[in-house]
């Protein structure tokens, strides 16, 4: 299932071109190939030019959202902070099943909170949509905090979604009033029409640099949490987000060109849960470091000078070898 936000009203040129200088005239037409798969989720060329021009699609999302929790929640809140697929986040919305809901769902029994990617799709049998906001569940306080950049756009398919959950997850003998408070709270403002899955991803991201910062004191803290007056500028976001996949990729070859030199148990203990242009089966960890660029400091992941070095000095060891 991949809904766009919405087909974009014109096709950039050559929007599979990335990265690289080719133009129009002379780029392969390699839309369809996949650039990166991470973990379980493989992103096309044409995913990538998504993050640098136009709507962003349930796949631009998922990734995002994938790489925050697998690189930058603390481990002892993996299970608490659950960021939702936006597809599972979409059949959750429209299907008339409850047990359904509860099989495509992950586990929620430890969730503290849970931030939902809203689409507002009407249809589950087609593509479609025109607007992304972000629903935030507190499941220890029993709110939903809707951050939509485009005011109250979403409210009511945010508010579906806050039921839906607030059901499944407040329904019991012990609780006395099922379901969840609904708020819909300031957020960064888009001024075009198609940020708003860009802004998505940013304010997903603070939020999760919040939790992961040395002072996070609990959960508590986000309950006061206002974005009002909050800038986002969807240009740097959107090249934030394309250099920090972009270096993944280039992390990603650079591990398999050294693991290709190395006896095959040193290939089984040193592969990572990025992949390039192939699939991966996503059971592997990830590498250590590699959350350094979605941290505090903007910008491109970092290198690591001292193993580049390494890796040169062992190429021009194997090519003496050859």
């Amino acid at each position: 299932m991949n809904k766009l936000g919405r087909p974009a009203p014109r096709a950039p040129k050559a929007p599979w071109a990335l990265p690289g200088n080719n133009t129009a005239a002379n780029a392969p037409d390699t839309r369809d190939k996949p650039y990166l798969v991470y973990k379980n989720i493989s992103v096309s060329y044409e995913d990538m030019a998504r993050y640098r021009e136009g709507w962003l699609s349930d796949t631009n999302i998922a990734l995002w959202f994938e790489l925050l929790s697998a690189e930058l929640l603390p481990a002892h809140y993996k299970n608490k902070v659950i960021l939702l697929n936006p597809s599972v986040a979409f059949y959750m919305m429209h299907s008339q099943s409850a047990a359904d809901i509860r099989l495509i769902l992950p586990d929620l029994s430890q969730a503290a909170c849970i931030l939902i990617p809203i689409n507002d799709n009407p249809d589950i049998d087609a593509q479609g949509g025109s607007h992304w906001s972000l629903l935030f569940i507190d499941c220890e306080a029993r709110t939903a905090r809707h951050y939509d950049s485009m005011q109250r756009a979403n409210h009511n398919d945010a508010r579906r979604a806050a039921d839906v959950l607030g059901e499944l997850l407040f329904t019991s003998t012990a609780v006395t009033e099922p379901g969840l408070r609904f708020l819909d709270v300031k957020c960064p403002r888009q001024e075009d029409d198609s940020s708003c899955g860009v802004i998505v991803c940013s304010v997903t991201r603070y939020i999760v640099q919040r939790i992961a910062s040395p002072g996070f004191t609990g959960l508590q803290e986000l309950r006061h949490m206002t974005m009002a007056g909050a800038m986002v500028d969807p240009a740097r976001a959107r090249e934030e987000i394309i250099k920090i996949l972009i270096s993944l990729k280039e992390r990603a070859n650079s591990s398999v060109s050294t693991n290709n030199s190395s006896d095959s148990s040193r290939v089984n203990s040193r592969s990572g849960s990025v992949a390039s242009g192939s699939e991966s089966d996503g059971s592997n960890t990830a590498n250590k470091g590699q959350g350094q660029g979605l941290g505090r400091k903007r910008g491109d992941i970092p290198d690591n000078p001292e193993r580049n070095r390494l890796q040169k000095k062992k190429k021009k060891e194997n090519l003496r070898q050859c």
